[in-house]
Parts: C-alpha cells; sequence; structure tokens
C-alpha cells in the first residue's frame, strides 16, 4: 500500500510539473532497474527492494539522497559531508554507486550497500571515460608516480608541450561489485594532470 501511494504521489508530481524530463524504463545500466526519473532538482530510483530519492543540495552541488530499504522497512540518509557533491550514477544489486566531485580528473567512486545504508568501499579515481558498468564490472583508472619496471613508455598525444611537472602516468584497475575486489588491468597512458 505504501508503495502504490509513492508510486501516485510521484506520477502526479510529474503531471503538474509538466512531464519529465528524464525518464529510463528498464535501464541498460542494471538489469534490476525499474525506473529512473529527474524533474527539476529531484531524482527518483526503485527497484523491488529499494527506493532512492535524490534532492539537489541547496547549499553546494550534488545531491542529498535518502535510502528506501522497502524489504526491511528502514530509511537511510546519504549526504556525504558538506563538501562532498555527490552524483547518481546507477545502482547494482544492493549498492548506490555514486560519484564524489566537481573536478574534471580527481573524483571518489562511492558504493553504498542499501540495506544498510553503509559506505561499502571509497576510492579516487581518474576521471578519463563516461562512467560505464559492464556484467557488475567498473573500469576505471588511478594515478601512479612511475611506470612499473619493464613497461614501455606510453604515448602521450595530447602532452604537446606541456611542462614535464604537469604530466603523469595512470593505471586501468576493474572493481567487481559482487566481490568489491579491484583487479589492475595492467594498461597505462601518460595524461596532462590539470
Amino acid at each position: 500500500m505504501k508503495k502504490l501511494a509513492f508510486l501516485t504521489v510521484v506520477i502526479v508530481f510529474f503531471l503538474a510539473c509538466g512531464g519529465q524530463e528524464k525518464s529510463q524504463k528498464d535501464s541498460e545500466k542494471t538489469d534490476k532497474e525499474k525506473f529512473v526519473l529527474q524533474q527539476g532538482d529531484t531524482l527518483f530510483f526503485e527497484n523491488e527492494n529499494f527506493r532512492v530519492v535524490g534532492q539537489e543540495k541547496k547549499e553546494y552541488m550534488g545531491y542529498k539522497f535518502k535510502i528506501y530499504n522497502l524489504k526491511d522497512d528502514k530509511t537511510f540518509d546519504c549526504d556525504g559531508g558538506e563538501t562532498d557533491a555527490l552524483w547518481y550514477q546507477t545502482t547494482y544489486n544492493n549498492y548506490l554507486l555514486i560519484d564524489d566531485g566537481t573536478g574534471s580528473q580527481y573524483r571518489d567512486f562511492v558504493i553504498v550497500n542499501m540495506e544498510n545504508g553503509k559506505e561499502e568501499k571509497r576510492f579516487t579515481y581518474i576521471s578519463q571515460d563516461d562512467f560505464k558498468l559492464t556484467a557488475g564490472k567498473f573500469i576505471f583508472w588511478k594515478a601512479i608516480e612511475e611506470l612499473p619496471e619493464g613497461v614501455e613508455e606510453p604515448e602521450c598525444p595530447d602532452c604537446g608541450n606541456v611542462p614535464e611537472e604537469m604530466l603523469g602516468y595512470i593505471e586501468k584497475w576493474q572493481l567487481d561489485l559482487n566481490t568489491l575486489e579491484e583487479k589492475n588491468l595492467k594498461e597505462y597512458k601518460r595524461i596532462y594532470f590539470m
């Protein structure tokens, strides 16, 4: 009954606001995602076990999230600190996947367990590509001080006349969301750090 009442409120809200800005039915991001709706500064997500409502922060960038565990009838807040800029990426199984940051390169990836509202994992990564989750695996890049011994110097077509102190190396990694284990894929790039 609560679920039906919530869905009625959501539908009335969107009709009153003039329609949906964004709607993804049967999202390709995860096989269990039922819908993601965004209207103005509010984002809604729901599947059979969880509901997430994101509200844009008024005092800073990003969203504050409220997680509803529909199985256990529990509610959790996920708003980070005052200066955390949290951005919804997707969900996978019982995880809410959040990007935290405002910079164009160094960002944090945050995994929140929607069953208990706890942060399961957080790590810094270098933004290189759009967020992509395939078969429960997230590919990302980490900054490294120097190349491992025996690794050839990668090409750097964007480096041009950039001073040496502004160049650095990154290494490709994979996070398996089924186990939360990271794996070094041993691919390297040289990039301009802004």
